[in-house]
């Protein structure tokens, strides 16, 4: 009885910490492309600006 306790303990830690790696590893990847995503507005806001005659154009 004893080992079969260890075993799904042993089990049941693993799973948690594959869980949290998992969770780690998809928030870090989100903040990056939010990151990035960021930096490309940015860039798109400035080009932006420094032609503001397409911006009044008509479409």
């Amino acid at each position: 009885m004893q080992m079969w306790m260890t075993l799904w303990t042993i089990v049941l830690v693993a799973a948690a910490v594959g869980f949290l790696g998992l969770i780690l590893g998809i928030s870090v990847g989100a903040v990056s492309e939010l990151k990035e995503s960021l930096e490309e507005l940015r860039a798109d806001t400035m080009e932006s600006k420094e032609h503001p005659e397409e911006l009044d154009r008509p479409t």
